[in-house]
């Protein structure tokens, strides 16, 4: 009985070492409207760009889905 019992604690450690091992603190990603941009936003290059180089984030991308009525959101690490 006692073998069993170190067998089932040696597994339920083992569980707890891989459920540790799996989880990872991931940083959330936040949007803002970069307001430096005019026109429609058509490259997210360009639009990652403007928002860099305005320190609104580290990335930016062109959201909506009318291909001529898109706005440029810039991407940073939430505080």
């Amino acid at each position: 009985m006692a073998a069993s019992n170190k067998i089932a604690a040696a597994h339920v450690v083992f569980v707890l070492a891989l459920l540790l091992v799996a989880y990872r603190a991931e940083a959330t990603v936040c949007m803002r409207h970069n307001n430096f941009y005019h026109g429609p936003c058509m490259s997210n290059k360009d639009c990652a760009n403007s928002c860099v180089q305005h320190n609104l984030g580290v990335g930016g991308y062109c959201r909506g889905k009318i291909p001529f009525n898109k706005e440029c959101m810039c991407t940073f690490e939430c505080p």
